[in-house]
């Protein structure tokens, strides 16, 4: 049987603030199998951590992350707004990212849109990291630009609740191997549509023990999670910790 996967949603949210060093250093020591991260593009083509399309929420700055580059952006303090002793902590670019996390767990890219698909794609190249990384989208037509450009990227389609498409044509279409839903989505019959169809079915975000057995009932092969040490302390008690 393959074990349930836990993924590290943006790092560790819960426990440092997110799309940080902190926070996927905290997700890995918590023995996290898979770490999310979202990223963006700087004002010179950087890609960077952050899964907003401004600054204002989670750092010292104000407005879009396009109009700046690299050498302003990793001068911000992207930790104070979580708690006081995170202040100072740095954003992260995705290089910083492969270098923390590749050794030790699966990186899951969430691209926002079609732009940095290039940008993404040129990092894992440059990196040789193209197999230690699945890129995921609520952005679909970046996926699709993401398989023509590297036939043999893992994809995986991120599903909004509201998503009128139909998620598993679209991912049998490009041939993703996973669908990432919202956990509202994940019922007995939706999972099992995706099953048949071949599809790995992680739901986002599971952070307590009802949601889990919720997901755990309706067949999902993981989940995403602000907490991953405590996830698999639940996952544990049920005898599912892999």
């Amino acid at each position: 049987m393959t074990p349930f996967l836990v993924v590290g949603h943006r790092g560790a949210a819960a426990r440092a603030p997110e799309n940080t060093r902190a926070s996927l250093k905290a997700a890995l020591d918590a023995a996290a199998p898979a770490v999310e991260i979202d990223v963006a593009l700087s004002a010179d083509g950087r890609v960077v951590l952050l899964h907003d399309r401004t600054l204002d929420r989670t750092t010292s700055a104000r407005g879009p992350v396009r109009r700046k580059r690299w050498d302003e952006l990793r001068r911000l303090d992207a930790g104070s707004w979580f708690a006081a002793r995170f202040a100072g902590e740095a954003m992260l670019d995705l290089d910083g990212a492969l270098d923390l996390v590749r050794d030790r767990a699966r990186l899951v890219v969430e691209i926002k849109d079609a732009l940095a698909v290039d940008a993404v794609l040129a990092v894992l190249s440059r990196r040789g990291a193209e197999r230690a990384v699945t890129i995921s989208s609520f952005a679909w037509e970046a996926l699709a630009v993401a398989r023509r450009r590297h036939p043999g990227i893992d994809l995986a389609a991120t599903v909004k609740r509201l998503e009128r498409r139909d998620p598993v044509a679209f991912a049998v279409s490009i041939g993703a191997s996973a669908l990432h839903p919202n956990r509202a989505l994940a019922t007995p019959a939706w999972v099992e549509r995706a099953h048949e169809a071949g599809l790995s079915v992680i739901p986002y975000t599971v952070n307590g023990a009802a949601e889990l057995d919720r997901v755990l009932r309706a067949g999902a092969n993981g989940c995403f999670t602000d907490d991953p040490g405590a996830l698999l302390r639940l996952l544990a008690r049920r005898g599912l910790a892999p």
